[in-house]
Order: structure tokens, then C-alpha cells, then sequence
């Protein structure tokens, strides 16, 4: 992150924003908050917010409402004229490929109830494989690998 400009501007709004509830996806769900404020300003109406809840809730820790949520932003997002996929923001970029750090095993994300109508070439085209940084998972398959890789990050080995 840059040390100024928009990078650490959005940056420090997004941690302000993870403060202000609990969020689907933890600092995933905050951040599709912060960037409908961060690009629209006052032209969002702050329609997703909805989609977090107060209070912290130790029976359910995520509220379950992340779906709705990125439906909400891919709504809002098109209606700013920045839709999905290609989306064009000056001074920000979605990771894709070899570069994101965020990729799910394919089994899970075939699984998922929401995902069954998409096209499986196209979940699979966003799949982890080995030799990317991480694998997202809370599977504890996955966990002393990626243990590994933070701990030869910290040490930059990677």
C-alpha cells in the first residue's frame, strides 16, 4: 500500500469501515462497503449496509448474509458503471490469476449451493492450484501449508 495518496486513503477508510459491525466474509464484506463509499461518494445511498449486523454474535460469529451482499454491490457497483467482470477503477485493481491470494480449493467451491447455476469452467478457471500463494480455506487440510507460506513470507522466502 502506498505510504500516501489512494492507496493508504483507502486503506485507513477500510479499517474504519470494519469497525462499524460485523460483516459477512470479515474484512471481505466491510471492503465491498468501503469501496461503494470510496468510489461514489454521496452518490451511494449505503443500500448494503443492511447486509451487517450491530453486534458481534459469538453464536454466529459471520452473519449469514453474505450472498446478499454481493449481490447488493454487484448492483450498485453497476449502477456506478463499474460492473462485473472487467472493471476499470483508477488507482485500484482486483488480483486475478497467479497475482490473488484469495483462491478456494475447486471442490468446496463446486459444492456451494449459491454457485450451481454458473458455468464449472469458469468457477474452475478461479480455482487454487498448487503454486499460487494460499489456498482460502477452513478446511484444516490446507492449514499447515498455508502455515508454511506465512511463516516463509514473514521470513521473505517467498
Amino acid at each position: 500500500v502506498d505510504e500516501d495518496g489512494p492507496g493508504k486513503r483507502f486503506f485507513s477508510a477500510w479499517r474504519r469501515g470494519c469497525r462499524t459491525g460485523e460483516w459477512p466474509w470479515a474484512d471481505n464484506g466491510c471492503m465491498y462497503e468501503v469501496m461503494l463509499h470510496h468510489f461514489a461518494g454521496e452518490r451511494y445511498t449505503g443500500a448494503c449496509t443492511s447486509f451487517r449486523q450491530d453486534d458481534f454474535n459469538e453464536a454466529r460469529p459471520e452473519p449469514p448474509t453474505g450472498e446478499e451482499l454481493m449481490k447488493c454491490f454487484n448492483s450498485e457497483m453497476d449502477a456506478l458503471g463499474m460492473g462485473c467482470c472487467d472493471r476499470d477503477i483508477k488507482d485500484f485493481a482486483f488480483l486475478t490469476g497467479e497475482d490473488s491470494f484469495n483462491h478456494h480449493p475447486c471442490d468446496e467451491l463446486l459444492r456451494k449451493p449459491a454457485l450451481q447455476e454458473y458455468d464449472r469452467a469458469l468457477i474452475q478457471a478461479h480455482c487454487f492450484e498448487d503454486g499460487m500463494f494460499m489456498v482460502h480455506s477452513k478446511d484444516l487440510k490446507y492449514a499447515k501449508e498455508s502455515l508454511k507460506r506465512v511463516q516463509q513470507m514473514i521470513r521473505n522466502e517467498l
